[in-house]
């Protein structure tokens, strides 16, 4: 009885220990580059196509993953950059300096045109009042007069 017990107790030792290690997450930092300054990408991408899991890098060009051990398939891009390809052997906590390449593209010529879309309006021209004198002799007076001030103040807008 004794044991049984014993064996009972190393069983479920081992099966919780296992699954605890099949658990196991370990660090994976990758620094993206660029290949020919040597300086730091920031915005890169990093996938793991085992997975689909990604992320993207910070400002100083550093990815950090928390993947399970294994061997990965690491792609690597950027925009203004050619996509790269690695694979590692995850088994402790890496850190990975990846160089990316840069791709341009040359334009022969390049045409722009644009027609305005306020195409009618000729002048940029403030507010504009027309009083005639038959209406400004009915407008009301002051001390027997037409004022024209009053006039304009009496005016909509």
């Amino acid at each position: 009885m004794k044991l049984r017990f014993t064996l009972l107790y190393f069983f479920s030792l081992f099966a919780f220990s296992s699954s605890v290690i099949a658990q196991q997450k370990l660090r994976l930092s990758v620094v993206v580059r660029d290949g020919v300054t040597k300086k730091p990408i920031p915005g890169a991408s990093l996938l793991v196509a085992e997975t689909k899991a990604g992320a993207r890098a910070d400002s100083a060009g550093v990815i950090t993953l928390a993947h399970p051990p294994g061997v990965l398939t690491l792609y690597v891009s950027a925009v203004g950059y050619f996509r790269g390809r690695e694979t590692i052997v995850l088994d402790f906590n890496k850190r990975v300096e990846y160089f990316l390449q840069p791709r341009s593209t040359d334009l022969e010529e390049v045409d722009v045109r644009a027609t305005r879309k306020d195409k009618n309006i000729k002048d940029v021209q403030m507010g504009q009042i027309l009083i005639s004198m038959p209406e400004l002799k009915r407008m009301p007076v002051v001390l027997g007069e037409p004022d024209i001030l009053k006039a304009l103040t009496l005016q909509s807008g």
